[in-house]
């Protein structure tokens, strides 16, 4: 190549910089660009410069409507704005009207808060969606409680992702079991990410995990729902219990795990690291101790405390090897 004037060939994404984000990133990035795209052909906006490009992503934050009268929303001009850094690198730190625009909307923002699922109610969520011929699903809910799951994580888990005590020559009844969960892209840790499901403190989840593990033929999702049926049933449960709407979704259990963790008196930095957060702050979004405590008085009052002391007291009965089985069967 010539160093005699510059190249001016196609630009293409680098292979190693795709490979920094997940995959489900990339799609994300994608589609908050082709929404942009579409509205600066129809505007016959065409920015070429960074300057350009700036002042195109103030104008279409502020213009922009959907089919339905819609404004972009705070998420979405967010992952646009990363999404431009992302997809032109020369540009980062660069649009300084947009990002001072997000700055101001970071302030006026309300952030919308996971409404935390602790033990007690997702023993009952999860005992009502087995007896509603979802064991699996239930199952999941218990797993990601307990151990601070991701639902993305929960979801995706296989078979081969889970290392029982007998398959380390561990002890069934004092051992315990690894769930790999993969290696997280763009993190500095380069290495697989893994939760442990301890015998002595958790006896009937691993009972369960061992039963799916061993029920769930090679290669397929040890959950088998995507995550909008599983906020579906979330919310069909809302109405057998409570006749109205818990606000649970699928980061709530998370969120549970966080704030009784955080109520039991585990150490910030230790809860932290057992459910693999990446930032002080990112944490911090999660735990809710008193919305915690203001649900469990909810549901004392509306007579739910036994039924949530029996659920736990009951898993076995409910969570059979017919009925984890029945997925695949």
């Amino acid at each position: 190549m010539s160093l005699s004037r510059p190249w001016c060939g196609r630009r293409y994404l680098d292979e190693h910089q795709i490979n920094k984000l997940k995959p489900a990133t990339v799609v994300r990035y994608r589609q908050v660009a082709l929404r942009f795209t579409t509205w600066a052909l129809e505007h016959h906006v065409l920015p070429s410069s960074v300057d350009e490009w700036d002042d195109a992503l103030v104008e279409y934050k502020n213009l922009y409507r959907d089919g339905l009268g819609r404004r972009v929303s705070h998420s979405d001009f967010a992952s646009l704005l990363a999404a431009v850094e992302f997809f032109f690198p020369r540009y980062k730190h660069k649009l300084g009207w947009a990002h001072a625009v997000m700055s101001a909307w970071d302030v006026t923002h309300e952030t919308k808060h996971t409404v935390p699922m602790c033990r007690g109610p997702a023993n009952l969520w999860a005992v009502h969606l087995c007896s509603a011929g979802h064991a699996r699903l239930g199952f999941g809910l218990l797993l990601q409680q307990r151990c601070g799951l991701r639902p993305s994580e929960m979801l995706q888990l296989t078979p081969d992702a889970v290392i029982l005590p007998e398959e380390q020559g561990l002890s069934a009844h004092t051992g315990y079991a690894e769930i790999c969960l993969g290696l997280r892209a763009g993190t500095k840790a380069k290495r697989p990410q893994t939760v442990v499901v301890r015998a002595e403190q958790e006896p009937q989840l691993l009972s369960l995990l061992r039963i799916v593990k061993q029920t769930t033929p090679a290669g397929k999702r040890l959950v088998p729902y995507s995550i909008d049926n599983m906020r579906k049933w979330l919310k069909l449960v809302d109405g057998i219990l409570l006749n109205a709407p818990s606000g649970y979704t699928p980061h709530s259990p998370r969120s549970g795990f966080a704030s009784e963790g955080r109520a039991r008196g585990i150490p910030f930095q230790e809860l932290k690291e057992q459910g693999r957060w990446l930032s002080d702050s990112s944490l911090r979004v999660y735990i809710d101790i008193q919305q915690a405590a203001a649900i469990a008085a909810g549901l004392r009052a509306a007579g739910l405390a036994p039924a949530q002391a029996w659920a736990g007291d009951n898993l076995g009965a409910f969570f059979t090897v017919q009925a984890l089985a029945a997925a695949y069967l």
